[in-house]
């Protein structure tokens, strides 16, 4: 056989073999990834049903429940009997979510498709959200009654954002998909791609920011948290299992942290948490909530916290100006500021609006940032940004 006729043969396979990689078989991994999250669920709380001799009702009320919790950790809502409307994402679930989204476009990737970038992304998102209308009507087999058409928005989302994580991480350089996208990246303003890393640095400053917070409130509480948790017999299996569920909701302790460190304060329910005050109210018996402070006044010290905040701003400006040239203008350095600022702020703002928990139509209806903490964050982050990199410009330009 000679070279151009084994040529030929290898290029005639590789044509079939994309011929066969149909949209239809890009959207049935996309489902798979949404299946898998549901397996793992119900293997963990099919794990607690079974151990622990107190648990009612079938395998089958487990299965609902895993549809549930899928349904929650992207966005979606459930009502229960008595309790009313369920809203709460935790984040670090729906962080899993596009782990696995990740892992599962893994294979689309390697097969060499070359359907276009959005066309495909499109089919693994759309067979991920279809799949996860139907888990989520899984909540029916249990006593919760979920509502799946909410589900549809992060259903999309988790998706969207694990396969361009698997396609921004694909060592494959000969891959079209990641070409294409590298090719789209490339047109974004060289101003605006500088802006990115600074943007991200500031929102690892941020996130730092807020789990200091958290873990300092939980440090000087931890005698009220084990108060809490040492009221509720739940037994070795059902411990393990609040704590499990609390430590998936600790992103949103996070984010929820960073926003009330602008000064805006939070709304737990009945309780507001301001940068000086908290006023009273009854809170229900659950452990994380020990590490809320008393009622009252709080210490001159918190007012530190938006101090960080405008710090991290400032940090943000810097770090523009830095990695700026000298003679590059004031208007370039500025839009990368804001740039930057923006990407850390907006970023921090939505996950602790998209983690934001409800639970019926009375005191507990809301838990999570007030919209002036929305705002005073993304002032401050972007204002002290924009002034910092002015001031440093300015006495660059004049040495």
């Amino acid at each position: 056989m000679s070279v151009l006729d084994r040529t030929g043969r290898d290029e005639r396979a590789a044509g079939e073999y994309d011929e066969r990689i149909s949209p239809g078989v890009v959207a049935g991994y996309g489902a798979v990834a949404a299946g898998a999250v549901v397996l793992v669920l119900f293997a963990v709380l099919l794990v607690g049903w079974v151990t622990d001799p107190r648990s009612g009702g079938s395998w089958m009320s487990v299965l609902g429940l895993s549809g549930d919790v899928w349904a929650l950790a992207h966005g979606g809502r459930v009502h229960a009997p008595v309790v009313g409307s369920i809203t709460f994402a935790p984040l670090l679930a729906t962080f899993a979510a596009i782990v696995l989204a990740r892992t599962a476009a893994r294979p689309v990737l390697a097969t060499g498709t070359r359907r276009g970038l959005w066309p495909t992304t499109g089919a693994f998102a759309g067979g991920y959200a279809v799949a996860g209308v139907a888990i989520s009507a899984l909540g029916y087999l249990g006593p919760a009654t979920p509502s799946p058409v909410y589900v549809i928005p992060g259903a999309l989302l988790v998706p969207l954002i694990g396969f361009v994580w698997a396609i921004a991480r694909d060592k494959d350089d000969d891959s079209p998909l990641r070409a294409e996208m590298i090719a789209q990246y490339d047109r974004v303003p060289p101003m605006v791609r500088k802006a990115v890393r600074p943007g991200l640095e500031g929102l690892a400053a941020l996130t730092g920011l807020g789990a200091l917070i958290v873990l300092i409130a939980v440090l000087t509480h931890l005698a009220r948290i084990g108060a809490v948790s040492g009221t509720l017999d739940m037994g070795l299996v059902g411990a393990v299992m609040l704590w499990g569920g609390q430590l998936t909701a600790l992103p949103n302790g996070v984010a929820w942290a960073t926003t009330w460190a602008s000064g805006g304060g939070l709304q737990i329910g009945p309780v507001d948490l301001g940068i000086g005050q908290v006023t009273p109210g009854t809170l229900p018996a659950f452990p994380a909530l020990g590490g809320i402070p008393e009622a009252g006044p709080l210490s001159s010290l918190m007012l530190i916290a938006p101090v960080a905040v405008v710090a991290i701003g400032a940090a943000i400006g810097w770090r523009v100006v830095s990695r700026t040239s000298l003679l590059s203008s004031v208007t370039n350095k500025l839009t990368q500021a804001a740039v930057a600022s923006a990407i850390a702020s907006v970023t921090m703002v939505v996950l602790a609006l998209v983690g934001r928990a409800g639970l019926g139509d009375n005191a507990m209806a809301y838990v999570g940032p007030t919209p002036l903490s929305c705002l005073l964050l993304i002032v401050e982050v972007m204002g002290a940004a924009l002034l910092t990199t002015t001031l440093v410009h300015w006495l660059r330009s004049s040495h």
